[in-house]
């Protein structure tokens, strides 16, 4: 039996299953930051390290930098970086999915 109060999974092997799902768009948006956090990427970086293909990376910069967790650095050779709002969404992103593992 496995059951969900407040999205804390009480089944371990529910969660084991959980696991093995698609991600969804605040972990490849936690995945992208984590990235951008260990130096500016151009995005074909980005698409090789998330494993995304070009037009996902694409529609995701676009939230991201609407957004304002990430900007991109010039429009010849654009490299995009993270920006401090982008550093508190992953801290909290971070934070969450460790209070989630440790439940």
């Amino acid at each position: 039996m496995f059951g969900f109060a407040e999205g804390i999974c009480f089944d371990k092997e529910f969660c084991k299953f959980m696991v093995t799902w698609k991600r969804g768009f605040l972990e490849i948006v936690g995945e992208m930051l984590q990235g951008l956090m260990e130096q500016p990427m151009k995005k074909t970086h980005i698409t090789c390290k998330c494993n995304l293909d070009s037009r996902a990376v694409t529609k995701y910069l676009h939230v991201m930098m609407a957004n304002n967790l990430v900007r991109q650095t010039a429009q010849t050779n654009p490299h995009y970086e993270i920006t401090q709002k982008g550093i508190r969404y992953l801290k909290q992103y971070t934070a969450l999915v460790d209070m989630m593992q440790t439940a």
